[in-house]
């Protein structure tokens, strides 16, 4: 695999990916550096709200986008998403409509004419999206991130508040598309067998008008916070779920954390799993995670377990937290973690959306991520490093809770008072 970076006059990245000579096809996305953290209670969600104006190839078809007309007839792909740090727009097609995608891209990010029609008919799909979302327990993440990072930056919903999304007009939003969507916020990333100097050519002569401007800021207000939020609901089956923050992707540490959580819960058969459900059978299911972006990171623990082995699962849980500090990790289970990840990672250099992303979300920040850097690095990892690590960042006085489900806060108050009894 071939990366190729350029930088245009106007301050606009370009990274060229050749993953293969036998790739059929060309993804293609524009990341803006712009997201949730970047907003305040009274813009919170503007950014998502844009992407939706944006993203709409509906509207794009009838206001004349040619080049999007024609990826959308010959078989092509096209989509976008916002994130806590960037709003990203993408798409895949044949590798002959390569020009025809980036020029797609570029209509529907660059050229902007949004109509009150346009606004009032996206914000009727937002605040859908936004109650179907209090809906569901994956909602369990956003109150992760608010509760850990607080109302602010990192904490934001990245879809907002109900009441910002009813008061965005046509002001708030043209405003801040043209103080956010400049060339220095801009990255353009191609995953392609097309030649890299041609590639680099053609976003020239099609992102060269893109306006420069005022980038925002790498780093924002962090909080740390250390909280519970309880969601109640009739369901005794309760979702929960126990993290703090982490390191971030620039850290040194990030990818031997990444192992850690996968020792402990991510990977088949982890230790939490063997325990909470093997063992015990207090749980249904039982995972880590790990987030890792250019100013923090975080991991968790979420599981759903029973209301009535709650107070089982809390103390096995908070011991299984310590035992991370205080016990070495068997050579034999950090292997078998590294070859999960490996495999996930070689798997995913198949995946040119897998890459795009993860080469995009980095590459905005001035970062640049190589998969066979991050497996050299997994493989170097040993367990005292996993064990330093661990004491570094998993700290259970500093575990935030959200729950969901027919429980109390003064139950889980409860639960952790009896844990700290009996430990």
């Amino acid at each position: 695999m071939y990366t190729h970076t350029y930088v245009l006059e106007n301050g606009i990245r370009v990274v060229v990916v050749n993953p293969n000579d036998q790739l059929m096809t060309t993804t293609a996305g524009i990341f803006i550096r712009q997201g949730g953290r970047n907003e305040n209670d009274v813009n919170n969600g503007i950014s998502h709200f844009i992407e939706h104006l944006l993203a709409n190839t509906s509207s794009a078809i009838t206001s004349e986008k040619e080049h999007v007309k024609r990826i959308l007839a010959n078989g092509g792909i096209l989509n976008a998403s916002t994130t806590k740090e960037l709003t990203y727009y993408f798409g895949t097609c044949l590798k002959e409509y390569s020009n025809d995608l980036v020029h797609a891209l570029y209509e529907l990010v660059c050229q902007f004419n949004i109509t009150e029609e346009d606004i009032e008919r996206e914000r009727k799909i937002i605040l859908d999206e936004y109650r179907n979302k209090l809906k569901t327990t994956n909602q369990i993440y956003e109150h992760f991130w608010s509760t850990i990072y607080g109302n602010m930056s990192y904490g934001n919903w990245i879809i907002g508040t109900e009441e910002n999304i009813h008061h965005f007009d046509s002001d708030h939003i043209t405003n801040y598309y043209h103080e956010t969507y400049v060339a220095d916020n801009m990255t353009v990333v191609l995953i392609t067998n097309e030649k890299a100097e041609e590639v680099i050519n053609m976003t020239v002569d099609i992102f060269s008008d893109v306006k420069n401007g005022m980038p925002t800021p790498l780093e924002v207000v962090l909080a740390h916070e250390v909280g519970l939020t309880n969601i109640q609901t009739n369901s005794d089956q309760l979702v929960v779920c126990f993290g703090d923050k982490g390191p971030s992707f620039s850290d040194h540490h990030s990818v031997s954390f990444e192992l850690l959580t996968a020792v402990w819960g991510s990977i088949p058969s982890s230790r939490l799993f063997q325990v909470l459900r093997e063992e015990h059978n207090l749980v249904y299911q039982v995972q880590t995670f790990s987030n890792s972006y250019v100013q923090t990171g975080n991991y968790g623990v979420i599981a759903n377990v029973h209301k009535n082995n709650f107070q089982n699962f809390i103390d096995i849980l908070y011991y299984e937290f310590s035992l991370l500090t205080q016990e070495s990790f068997i050579p034999e289970e950090i292997s078998r973690a590294v070859s999960v990840l490996k495999t996930f990672l070689l798997t995913k250099l198949n995946s040119p959306d897998f890459l795009l992303k993860l080469i995009g979300s980095r590459a905005v920040f001035g970062h640049y991520f190589f998969i066979n850097e991050m497996i050299r690095e997994l493989s170097r990892v040993t367990p005292e490093e996993l064990q330093h690590i661990a004491k570094q960042y998993i700290k259970p006085d500093n575990i935030s809770i959200i729950s969901i489900g027919n429980i109390t806060e003064d139950d889980i108050m409860n639960a952790l008072y009896k844990k700290e009894e009996v430990s």
